[in-house]
């Protein structure tokens, strides 16, 4: 495989940033994207650089809606009452040695 010259990645991303938008908004996920692209000859870059500059590029496309919700303890959320670890309770039969017990009892 033969390195692009550098920036041709994102050169072909940014030529092609309506027609990825689109594909985005049809649900498609990154990697089918790419690998239309790619069949098509559209472009050249590793699918590595492809999530690099979608992430970089179509990351304003994003929904805020939680930023400008009121800041809450994140913290409060995630923690869990304090449990104490269950117990094991055994029947009243001692358990019997592995060594000793016949394997066609068992099934």
């Amino acid at each position: 495989m033969m390195r692009i010259p550098y920036n041709t990645g994102g050169i072909e991303f940014t030529a092609l940033l309506e027609d990825i938008k689109d594909y985005l908004r049809q649900s498609y996920k990154a990697a089918h994207i790419h690998r239309l692209l790619k069949a098509d000859g559209k472009i050249t870059m590793s699918y590595g650089a492809f999530c690099y500059h979608l992430n970089r590029l179509c990351s304003e496309d994003a929904p805020v809606a939680k930023a400008s919700a009121k800041p809450e303890n994140r913290q409060a959320a995630h923690i869990s009452p304090q449990r104490q670890p269950g117990i094991i309770k055994t029947g009243s039969a001692p358990m019997q040695d592995p060594r000793t017990i016949d394997p066609k009892t068992i099934i």
